[in-house]
């Protein structure tokens, strides 16, 4: 069976059975003894630290501890790497005497634009005031949609130390992959991602915290998260080959009830909303069970004849306490007492991805691309809502639709039918490409086939391009990713021409193509195809009249943009693939890292390599300075 294309989520049914394809990405726990180097930050040098050596503190002679890179063995393209660099550091003639105190600098989480879509559901609500409750990244973010500002559980500053003794007290310290809020639109909680996931209760309209659970050790994730409908509780499922049920007493923190639930993956969790009924349902893989925590209780859904067994990607509650979920099947199943009443059809194809239920009514997202407003009672639909794009989340209030899909954008849709979009983002695999434009302006790339378009002072996005309309390989290699497009349309590298207003853009096939501008992205004026791998870096020279471009097949290519991009020069040295380009201010020196750590200084005009590069440019002042490795 070819699912090549077929979405996360997808649900291919067969006569007698339906395959989901599991969304959940691989966990790794491997921890590396290596050595490293770390700051001292009182004697205002760094010092190596050694595997199984004394600790960094003891060696250094105490003092905050910054690890700044390490070493690690590997294979194919990133292979040991034995500090080559060091050689190729050099003091440069003149620079500031070394200042240990840290800068007398405050900062503060202004704005952040994107949306998780890919492995998430029933993931954007309304808070009291109307404003838009979700999360992307490590973020809780509380969204005025009238002033376009967000206020953000999480983003504070915090202390300078390691990322593996990072503390997660107060705030999340990796991917939020669940988020819910509370009936009454009061709190909101959130779970994250790691061996021991913890999860935050917080103030749906100020964020600020107010509980904090974490996991047992291998929990993987939090796949799901919900409250009680008297917000005394909160119901958790993480991603443990068992997956454990879970709920949390939320005014002393402690776990009260503790189950598994099987094999499959839970998808989605959600208490009754009926006043005393502390019963709630999770759904799944092949999955419907229906919990009672306080009973001790945890049963499997009865089909009977109504319907046969099929997988669900959302569940919810009316105020009865009957429960309703989204099939594979693209039916709409009702549950009373954990026992199938009826099962109906208003979704023309695909499964049901995200549901609700407000004053009597059901409102479904499926993969068709439509929110449906139907009336369970006689299946009849009362209303649609096209909007082209996979339904992953549902909320409804004073007339207001407000929805989250699969392409990352959250939508809201008042009683008129007209639609406003309240955020977009890049939504497949990773997002690496970024450009800044002198009129503050972002142009970033990522695996989704996008290119975007950012306003800084708007705060929205103004404009946006693809990547290619063509399905191409790479001629080598290949980049690790979650997506499921083809390398041609992938790009993790983007450069702005602040001469010529030319955007070029780098596919993971290797090809660089160059745009005419950021408002004509799709306009494509040159195709350079010299890579045999893809591409991580692009950086226009100075004087705008160069493009370098780092490639996987530890290549740098140097393209002449007033000659129609023709190909100069190929700068070849590096044993590795390259990470960084730095130009130097006067548009006649790069110097490079590659993945073995090799610095290495390159004159452009001779496209050779300066073997004495590093002492030949102590007086050399730099455009940038990105090479992870250098004097500063």
């Amino acid at each position: 069976m070819d699912i090549e294309n077929e979405d996360d989520l997808e649900l291919i049914a067969s006569d007698n059975e339906e395959e989901l394809i599991d969304d959940s990405g691989n966990d790794s726990e491997a921890d590396r003894v290596v050595g490293h180097i770390v700051f001292d930050k009182k004697a205002g040098v760094g010092c190596e630290v050694q595997a199984n050596e004394a600790s960094s503190e003891e060696v250094c002679g105490g003092g905050e501890e910054v690890q700044l890179f390490e070493t690690e063995e590997a294979t194919g393209d990133a292979f040991m790497a034995v500090k080559p660099w060091i050689g190729a550091v050099v003091e440069p003639s003149e620079h500031p005497d070394p200042d240990p105190s840290p800068p007398d600098v405050d900062y503060k989480l202004e704005y952040v634009f994107g949306y998780r879509a890919e492995d998430s559901r029933n993931n954007v609500f309304y808070n009291t005031e109307g404003n838009v409750v979700y999360m992307t990244a490590c973020l809780g973010v509380i969204l005025n949609k009238e002033e376009n500002t967000q206020v953000f559980f999480g983003g504070c500053e915090v202390e300078s130390c390691e990322k593996q003794h990072a503390t997660d007290k107060n705030n999340h310290t990796n991917d939020i992959t669940s988020i819910n809020v509370s009936d009454d639109r009061t709190l909101a909680c959130s779970g994250q991602n790691g061996s021991t996931p913890t999860v935050f209760v917080w103030d749906a309209v100020t964020g600020e915290k107010v509980q904090r659970f974490v996991l047992p050790k291998g929990s993987r994730e939090v796949s799901a998260i919900a409250f009680s409908n008297d917000n005394k509780y909160v119901g958790t499922v993480d991603n443990h080959n068992d997956h454990y049920v879970r709920v949390y007493e939320i005014a002393s923190g402690k776990c009260i009830f503790e189950q598994k639930s099987g094999n499959n993956k839970v998808f989605d969790l959600e208490w009754s909303k009926k006043e005393g009924h502390y019963e709630f349902s999770t759904c799944g893989e092949k999955h419907y069970m229906v919990w009672r925590p306080l009973e001790a209780l945890g049963k499997a859904g009865i089909y009977g004849s109504k319907a046969k067994q099929t997988s669900h990607a959302c569940v919810t509650y009316d105020e009865k306490g009957t429960a309703y979920t989204g099939g594979a099947n693209s039916l709409i199943h009702c549950w009373r007492n954990r026992q199938l009443a009826k099962a109906y059809k208003v979704h023309s194809s695909g499964f049901v991805g995200a549901i609700k239920v407000f004053e009597g009514r059901v409102y479904s997202g499926g993969r068709d691309g439509c929110v449906i407003i139907s009336n369970p009672n006689t299946e009849e639909i009362e209303r649609q809502v096209e909007l082209g794009s996979l339904i992953r989340a549902i909320d409804f209030k004073d007339g207001n639709l407000l929805v989250g899909s699969r392409e990352g954008t959250i939508v809201e849709v008042n009683p008129d039918g007209d639609v406003t979009t309240l955020m977009n983002s890049h939504s497949d695999g990773e997002a690496w490409g970024l450009a800044l434009t002198p009129d503050a302006r972002i142009v970033s790339s990522g695996d989704d086939n996008k290119i975007m378009v950012w306003d800084l002072e708007a705060k929205r996005l103004v404009g946006q391009g693809t990547v290619s309309d063509v399905d191409e390989k790479s001629k080598a290699g290949k980049a690790s990713t979650l997506s499921k497009l083809a390398p041609s349309k992938c790009a993790r590298a983007v450069a702005f021409n602040g001469a010529t207003g030319h955007v070029a853009v780098a596919s993971n096939s290797g090809t660089v193509t160059i745009r005419e501008s950021v408002d004509n992205l799709d306009e494509i004026i040159a195709t350079m195809k010299h890579s045999k791998e893809w591409i991580e870096v692009l950086v226009y020279s100075p004087c705008n009249t160069m493009l370098a471009s780092g490639s996987h097949d530890n290549n740098i290519y140097i393209y002449d943009v007033e000659d129609g991009y023709s190909l100069k020069c190929k700068l070849r040295a590096h044993n590795s693939y390259i990470t960084s380009v730095d130009w130097s201010a006067d548009s006649s020196v790069i110097k490079s890292v590659c993945g073995a750590y090799e610095l290495l200084f390159f004159d452009v005009a001779s496209g050779t390599q300066d073997p004495g590069g590093a002492s030949a440019t102590v007086d050399t002042v730099w455009a940038t300075n990105t090479a992870k490795f250098g004097w500063c």
